[in-house]
């Protein structure tokens, strides 16, 4: 008989091993995620006992409402297929929800993984955009700017998105440089904004940044790395540019009864592999 329930630090060497089994994740990786069970609410499904599924809710906000982030749904081969997934979003939203939640957001592994959280009430109302600069050209954008104290991640993300993105933590930042640097990414910072990036071949890969002027974000990025071509994910309406692409960027479901989101333009931003 499978049991659902919500896991706690006495689960988590099973949990590991369900991750692992699931994931391509590094070992060093996965500890790291479990010493910073602070940022979340862990559930499990167990058969007799034994851990066969798991799933992670970090905490966020969104628009002042308490919020989470749904990651890490895994099932052990065995058990997959048989709906024990779909049960265990079911219970682990419901205690959520007891907690204080208003909204539930996540980002499908792949395309085809939308119709199925689609089924469980989850909609494709969160996009972000992608821009591309040549070197030349983010050199054009970039000014120096005085070096005043640093500001805090939960600040700069309020000065930069202002409503519709997924708020989180600074100690989840910190957490998520940690986690990413394991990969090889870099998280670089400077008064003004930070940003994650990846380097490939000749190109930067900006995947989440947070600014209070775009043009201290192109100095931090030229300063930072000496690549040709930049590429930025970033929130709608955040675009530096004309010539941009618009994709959709995860789901979000309300969880408050009837009540919906207003708008398509969620940003979830910052995610786990």
């Amino acid at each position: 008989m499978i049991i659902y329930r919500k896991a706690n630090s006495s689960d988590f060497c099973v949990l590991k091993e369900v991750w692992l089994t699931c994931f391509d994740d590094t070992n060093e990786a996965v500890e790291l995620f479990f010493d910073n069970a602070a940022n979340y609410e862990a559930y499990c499904a167990e058969d007799n006992g034994k851990a066969v599924s798991a799933l992670y809710l970090i905490r966020t906000g969104l628009n002042n409402e308490r919020a989470h982030y749904l990651c890490g749904a895994s099932t052990l081969p065995a058990y997959r297929r048989r709906g024990i997934m779909a049960e265990l979003i079911k219970y682990a939203l419901n205690e959520s929800v007891k907690d204080g939640d208003k909204y539930s957001l996540l980002l499908p592994a792949n395309q085809g993984l939308y119709s199925f959280y689609e089924k469980l009430g989850y909609k494709p109302k969160c996009s972000c955009v992608k821009y591309i600069f040549s070197r030349k050209e983010l050199k054009q954008k970039a000014s120096y700017c005085k070096l005043d104290n640093i500001l805090d991640y939960e600040t700069m993300q309020s000065r930069c998105f202002k409503r519709d993105f997924m708020f989180l933590s600074g100690s989840f930042i910190e957490f998520a440089a940690d986690y990413y640097k394991l990969y090889g990414t870099k998280c670089v910072r400077n008064n003004s904004g930070f940003a994650f990036f990846e380097e490939n071949g000749d190109t930067a890969e900006v995947f989440y940044s947070c600014y209070s002027d775009f043009s201290s974000l192109a100095r931090l990025m030229i300063d930072s790395t000496g690549a040709d071509h930049f590429v930025f994910t970033d929130k709608a309406g955040n675009e530096q540019t004309k010539d941009f692409i618009r994709m959709t960027y995860g789901m979000i479901k309300p969880l408050c009864g009837d009540k919906d989101f207003d708008g398509n333009d969620v940003y979830i931003g910052l995610t786990l592999n």
